[in-house]
């Protein structure tokens, strides 16, 4: 759809670390909500709010056109700069204000948090 990425070598392999460790603070965002449900329905059904997320980040569109209350919730969020980053990467343009630390730093965050509440989880339910 017009996007051409041209990236070397050295800026593709920081997105496949970029996209493994999203992943991965994915899954751990995931488990203590698996562990919790009651049904496998109901496990599926917090990936609405990472969903929502994306679209109220710069994956779409930039964060400068949108309403000034979703523009500071967009730009504080994690996926704007995950995103922000991503992109940078791939048009090996490298990564302006610091996004590929935020994301990195976000990412990491995000599971640490989360791996901690996932243990206590599992201890209380198993």
């Amino acid at each position: 759809m017009g996007f051409r990425p041209e990236f070397s070598i050295g800026s593709f392999f920081l997105f496949l670390l970029l996209s493994v460790l999203f992943a991965f603070a994915m899954t751990m965002i995931s488990i203590p909500f698996s562990i919790s449900a009651k049904s496998w329905e109901s496990a599926g059904s917090f990936s609405y709010l990472l969903i929502m997320l994306l679209f109220v980040s710069s994956a779409f569109v930039p964060t400068d056109g949108m309403a000034k209350p979703i523009e500071i919730f967009a730009d504080h969020q994690p996926m704007t700069p995950i995103v922000e980053a991503a992109r940078a990467l791939l048009m090996d343009i490298g990564v302006n204000n610091g996004n590929l630390l935020q994301a990195f730093g976000w990412l990491m965050a995000l599971v640490v948090i989360f791996a901690i509440l996932s243990y206590r989880k599992y201890q209380k339910v198993f």
